[in-house]
């Protein structure tokens, strides 16, 4: 969805919202994970986001998308997969990240 759509439907009869006290809860949304926003197609960063949200004219190139949240059982299985594979577990928590150190990954 369009920021854009979704500022001018919520601001009209009946709901009347502020325009700003959406982009607010888009932005609330955003920076908790529950959303991505992209603007040209780019997942945009939160110290990134202020421009495209604070400024209305930015609205109509900011597409909201929601974050695809993994159920447990999908989880389950694709670590059940890795240690088939690989005979280790990765970590419990989705969003974990591969660091790199000394040229080893961890």
């Amino acid at each position: 969805m369009i920021l854009n759509e979704l500022v001018t439907h919520f601001a009209k009869s009946p709901y009347g919202w502020p325009e700003l006290e959406i982009v607010l809860l888009i932005a609330r949304l955003f920076v908790g994970g529950k959303i991505h926003l992209l603007v040209d197609s780019a997942k945009v960063k939160p110290k990134e986001a202020i421009d495209p949200l604070t400024k209305s004219a930015q609205w109509k190139n900011v597409k909201i998308s929601k974050r695809k949240i993994l159920e447990k059982l999908e989880l389950e299985k694709a670590r059940n997969l890795g240690k088939e594979l690989f005979s280790s577990i990765g970590p419990d928590t989705p969003g974990f990240s591969i660091k790199r150190k000394n040229g080893i990954l961890y």
